[in-house]
């Protein structure tokens, strides 16, 4: 803002640094492979069956896919 002098921070770059000081310190603790671990394990499970179903479910028509689930329920 206008009035407040150049050199203060502002409350959320404060905390935006600290919680990057934080995340480098985790980082290392943790240790690059098993970081890339967690990562493939993530990407792994956006792409299980369970996750392409339901994109595909949502992308459906939503009148068709009622249908289809009360046609279900009735057998």
């Amino acid at each position: 803002m206008f009035w407040r002098k150049k050199s203060e921070k502002t409350k959320q770059e404060t905390v935006l640094e600290k919680a990057q000081h934080v995340a480098s310190q985790k980082r290392e603790e943790i240790g690059d492979e098993a970081l890339e671990q967690i990562k493939k394990a993530i990407l792994k499970r956006e792409n299980s069956a369970l996750d392409q179903a339901k994109s595909t479910i949502l992308k459906a028509d939503q009148d068709k896919v009622r249908d289809n689930l009360n046609l279900w329920l009735r057998e």
